[in-house]
């Protein structure tokens, strides 16, 4: 899955992050349809559409952040 630099397809591709890999989430956007994650082993953040991915926990209790207001 492709990463990107802010919550949106219009924002630039940043990284790919593998199938089945593991990342924390950091933050989500104004409308939780994205999630910041930080992949394991390593410093960069990047964006991934939250209804792709299988979240653990509850993405509501994450900090807002981003310009995708809703």
């Amino acid at each position: 899955m492709l990463a990107r630099t802010g919550p949106g397809l219009e924002t630039p591709e940043l990284s790919l992050i593998e199938s089945g890999s593991l990342s924390q989430a950091t933050a989500r956007s104004a409308d939780g349809l994205w999630l910041e994650v930080k992949p394991a082993g390593d410093d960069q953040t990047g964006w991934l559409h939250a209804p792709l991915v299988r979240i653990y926990g509850n993405p509501e209790s994450l900090p807002v952040k981003g310009d995708n207001s809703p």
